[in-house]
């Protein structure tokens, strides 16, 4: 009699178990072929920055060189912004899959700043009544020009699952370009994208954590390379 119940008890208890883990490993063995639509959110942690010495009496001449400031050193920089957007992806092997994504990081700010010195044993009319001290210049108020960047962000990536499961890590490697909407004009400039994360499968539901470091080789603020380091979480379905 006990035999007979602890045979039930085992019995269920693996019935349970296979009900439980089943759907999950239907998960990992039809992941070939399945399609995701994933909308995301994060924020673009780019920071380039550029600054440049500039001799104030290369920008002088003439009379004005005793009495007005020329401009002894320019910056630029371009601060981080909050990321929204759209992915798609397509599995083509249990662990390989490709996709592409789009979104927008609407607040980039550029701020441009220009500092005025005044030239050694020079008189500043904006600068008196001390004289700038001998071998160099005197800093006065700068002037700033803050102004807002819009980024679009497009591209497409090649993704590999390292684990099967549930949970499974992943490393991305892929390529795009960036447009950036200035108030003048638009940049537009290639990119490359390495980087990795993590997705949970729940079924049709997914949620995606993605480090990606978007390479550019010619960045419009400093006109070489450049990183910009993308956090992003995004909640999808698969079918």
């Amino acid at each position: 009699m006990r035999e007979r119940v602890t045979a039930r008890l085992v019995l269920s208890g693996v019935t349970a178990f296979l009900a439980l883990a089943w759907p999950t490993a239907a998960a990992a063995q039809t992941s070939a072929g399945t399609n995701e639509l994933t909308v995301f959110a994060g924020v673009s942690l780019a920071s380039p920055d550029k600054s440049q010495s500039v001799d104030p009496r290369i920008l002088q001449s003439g009379a004005l060189t005793t009495i007005f400031p020329g401009i002894a050193r320019t910056s630029v920089k371009l601060d981080g912004s909050a990321e929204f957007g759209a992915r798609y992806g397509r599995y083509l092997s249990d662990a390989l899959s490709i996709s592409a994504d789009f979104s927008i990081a609407p607040a980039h700010t550029l701020t441009q700043r220009l500092d005025f010195g005044c030239p050694d044993l020079r008189l500043c009319i904006l600068n008196l009544p001390g004289l700038p001290p001998p071998g160099g210049y005197t800093l006065l108020a700068p002037d700033e020009f803050v102004t807002r960047v819009v980024a679009y962000h497009y591209g497409g990536n090649v993704n590999f699952d390292l684990l099967k499961g549930t949970i499974r890590p992943t490393v991305v490697a892929g390529l795009g370009a960036v447009t950036y909407d200035l108030e003048t004009h638009k940049e537009t400039q290639f990119a490359m994208r390495v980087g990795g994360g993590l997705h949970a499968d729940t079924g049709r539901i997914v949620i995606r954590v993605e480090l990606i470091d978007v390479i550019l080789a010619d960045h419009f603020v400093t006109k070489q390379a450049e990183h910009d380091l993308h956090v992003r979480v995004g909640f999808g379905v698969r079918w």
